[in-house]
């Protein structure tokens, strides 16, 4: 349902639902009714978590990415990540938005 870059983790109680937007937040929708039997939806980006959508920053990460891939096209940038987790987990999501997400 939300494709290829999404995974999804159950070990006991804990189950963890995480997809990689784009900066322009493409497929929240999608994610939040995925995630309604899991918990509330938040986002990671740059090592940091909120509830809120961040809008400006990702986006303009993103339009600089792609404005700098015929100059440098091996770059990586950081991801827009949706992520979900039930009152079970001690998951820190936010460590995984400082993985650079690698263009090729």
């Amino acid at each position: 349902m939300l494709g290829r870059e999404a995974i999804r983790a159950t070990r006991g109680a804990c189950t963890v639902l995480v997809a990689r937007l784009g900066g322009r937040g493409h497929g929240r929708d999608r994610f939040a009714l995925a995630a309604e039997d899991i918990g509330p939806v938040r986002y990671a980006y740059r090592n940091d978590i909120a509830p809120v959508f961040p809008r400006l920053l990702p986006l303009l990460e993103e339009q600089l990415w792609r404005f700098a891939q015929p100059i440098n096209p091996t770059g990586t940038f950081s991801p827009l990540l949706a992520v979900a987790q039930s009152p079970a987990c001690s998951f820190d999501a936010a460590a995984l938005s400082v993985i650079p997400v690698a263009t090729r």
